[in-house]
């Protein structure tokens, strides 16, 4: 699975990937960030924003 995680804090940015791509977290997954929404979008071009789902703090759930 890849993750896109986007916020204006870097320092935020670095601690989510840490964690998701922690081996403990139970997640296979591969987490690119970035600081801008617009970078986010413009990327690396493997971001579909009509094939992924977004989630913010209130729909996400622990696994």
């Amino acid at each position: 699975m890849s993750i896109r995680h986007v916020d204006d804090d870097r320092a935020l940015c670095d601690l989510v990937m840490q964690f998701l791509e922690r081996e403990e977290s139970g997640i296979d997954c591969a987490v690119a960030t970035d600081t801008s929404p617009t970078a986010a979008l413009e990327g690396d071009g493997q971001f579909d924003p009509e094939a992924e789902t977004e989630l913010d703090g209130d729909e996400a759930q622990p696994p």
